[in-house]
């Protein structure tokens, strides 16, 4: 089976704002952000997006979590045959990711996440139900921060 994926070239004013928090904590941190974003594409309703995510670290021990909710249209889906219909669609992600002794200026890491979406009813066929969940494990690798040093406590193990 071969995927042919033609884009067509649209202009697309982009707004975006968001807001962070962040906490030192003494054995770790904790950090949330929220963003909304709105794509008006030339010739096309305006679509939004919304999503909040945040981390807990205590001790290199992540617990994460993100809520997102987007519009998007047919032609987003590829589902151009369903007419000229918006959809909102979202997602639910929590999960963990313990990091390990950092080495060579790397932390390396392994964890869990599990994942919801939540899809209208008329797209459920599409999806084969309207609550598609998932749950995944990994192992990641990313530098060390030079800029804005983790606090002491993240390359020991405790």
């Amino acid at each position: 089976m071969r995927l042919l994926l033609v884009l067509e070239r649209r202009d697309v004013l982009r707004l975006t704002a968001s807001i962070a928090f962040y906490e030192p904590l003494s054995n770790g941190m904790w950090a949330t952000t929220a963003v909304w974003g709105r794509n008006d594409e030339t010739g096309e309703d305006a679509s939004n997006g919304f999503l909040v995510e945040s981390v807990l670290d205590v001790r290199n021990n992540l617990v994460f979590g993100r809520v997102e909710a987007v519009q998007k249209s047919t032609h987003d889906l590829a589902l151009e045959e369903r007419g000229d219909d918006d959809f909102l669609v979202g997602k639910l992600a929590v999960g963990y990711t313990r990091q390990v002794r950092p080495f060579w200026g790397m932390v390396p890491g392994i964890g869990a996440e599990l994942l919801v979406s939540a899809v209208p009813r008329k797209l459920e066929d599409v999806y084969g139900r309207r609550f598609p969940f998932g749950f995944s494990v990994f192992a990641r690798i990313y530098p060390r921060s030079t800029k804005h040093e983790q606090p002491e406590h993240a390359g020991a193990r405790h």
